[in-house]
């Protein structure tokens, strides 16, 4: 998992000071530094009870939202196929020209790798 590399590397940089929010990791060394980990190990946590059911209804929306994204995800690769973006590239840049500007890619982006 690319965050738990990330947070390895800052450990081992000597960075102690982090907090893991989400799932639980597979990585040993990262687990204790996982949100709910700490809460539970530390009984003078600084997070009220109230802190901690709100972390609680955030993360199971948060993991709702996650959901939706990979339904949908389905449903647009079902309903428009393979060629997606030269069909909703033409509305966004009559409707949405700024997120179409972010979007695309360049053909010198992608011989120089930025892409």
């Amino acid at each position: 998992h690319a965050l738990d590399d990330f947070l390895e590397d800052l450990l081992e940089a000597g960075i102690t000071g982090i907090v893991r929010m989400g799932g639980r990791s597979r990585n040993e060394r990262i687990s204790e530094y996982n949100l709910r980990e700490l809460a539970r190990s530390d009984k003078s946590s600084p997070f009220s009870r109230c802190q901690n059911r709100r972390f609680a209804q955030l993360k199971g929306e948060i993991e709702e939202a996650e959901k939706d994204i990979v339904r949908l995800e389905r449903i647009i690769r079902r309903e428009v196929g393979a060629s997606w973006w030269n069909r909703i590239e033409p509305h966004l840049i009559d409707n949405h020209r700024e997120s179409w500007e972010q979007l695309r890619v360049s053909s010198s982006d992608i011989e120089d790798g930025e892409g």
